[in-house]
């Protein structure tokens, strides 16, 4: 840890604001009660993102409440425990890493503006000077006070840039651990269902439970492939905006292209292959039929259309994002 005052440093997933994060309506919950309540921050952004967060964990909770509950605890411990959540994000990338030297460049770009401030202010006590030479000076040092303040300017949009990348990361990263924590959620409540309907199916749920998980599982790779291949797109474009990176900065990009499509080229093949659902392979019975019968019933209706859209959950995290990455760099 540098000692460099500019230099920021990531925020610690137990600082305050972090301590339920991956725990579904408690997280939500605790983020609407701190925003409103606490910071009374009521800005249109704030109940928003607030309001959808809370609205639809509450709506998946009453459409599976077991597989919430486990859900939430699963996630919980994707984001707290370091040895779950460091492997994953070599893969999905540290959100909180980049919002960090996206803070660093934006102090660095307000202490570049402050000392062009104070120099010009410093430039009032050679009013009195007179001849060639304070001429010379004073053009000299306008140009040297412009020439900071451009500087600020171009370090102040690095700034941006790298939160915005920092924001596609934090999305992208959000939408992969929520769907491995679903998946999980799944396993644990599946085993419980085939367990508990072992007896009446003769052992054939539970065999059906296994080869359903083996199903699931290519799935969910084959998901996750191709959001990782969008995510490398986006940054691929946000690199080739670089110009100043030149033949460097168009390699990296053309490289990002490249993986991008192989990617999804992969995941594509995967999926086709593995197209089958749950309810082919998992027949429970007494009990446990009727709550699986009665998520099935809950989950396809327009609850659960709006539940499970993926494109309102990638909209609220890509806003929860958003608005986070901007108050950090507010308070940089």
């Amino acid at each position: 840890m540098t000692d460099n005052p500019l230099v920021a440093a990531p925020k610690s997933v137990w600082d305050d604001s972090q301590k339920f994060a991956g725990a579904g309506l408690l997280d939500s919950g605790y983020g609407a009660w701190t925003d409103l309540y606490e910071n009374r921050d009521f800005s249109a952004m704030s109940v928003g993102v607030n309001g959808i967060s809370v609205g639809l964990d509450v709506l998946s909770i009453a459409l599976n409440p077991l597989g919430e509950l486990v859900k939430a605890g699963v996630g919980w411990v994707m984001e707290h425990v370091a040895f779950i959540r460091e492997p994953l994000e070599l893969l999905t990338g540290d959100h909180r890493a980049i919002q960090a030297v996206s803070d660093t460049w934006g102090n660095i770009s307000e202490r570049l503006l402050q000392t062009a401030d104070r120099y010009e202010a410093a430039m009032a006590g050679i009013g009195t000077w007179t001849g060639e030479a304070a001429q010379g000076y004073r053009g000299a040092a306008a140009e040297y006070i412009n020439g900071l303040r451009a500087l600020a300017g171009h370090t102040g949009n690095t700034s941006q840039g790298v939160m915005l990348a920092g924001i596609v990361v934090a999305t992208e990263r959000a939408i992969i651990f929520d769907m491995i924590a679903s998946f999980i959620s799944r396993v644990i409540a599946q085993a419980l269902i085939a367990a508990a309907s072992s007896v009446v199916t003769v052992g054939g749920s539970v065999a059906a439970f296994l080869t359903s998980v083996s199903v699931d599982a290519a799935l969910l790779t084959a998901r996750m492939a191709k959001r990782l291949s969008e995510m490398l797109t986006v940054i691929k474009r946000f690199v080739a905006r670089f110009d100043q990176l030149g033949a460097a900065g168009r390699k990296v990009a053309d490289a990002l292209a490249g993986k991008s499509q192989s990617m999804h080229n992969w995941a594509d093949k995967l999926e086709r292959a593995n197209v089958r659902t749950r309810r082919d392979l998992i027949y429970p019975g007494g009990d446990a039929l009727k709550y699986t019968r009665y998520v099935d019933r809950a989950t396809s209706g327009p609850a659960g259309t709006v539940a499970d859209s993926r494109p309102l959950f990638t909209g609220k995290e890509a806003a929860k994002a958003t608005k986070d990455g901007t108050a950090e760099d507010d308070d940089g």
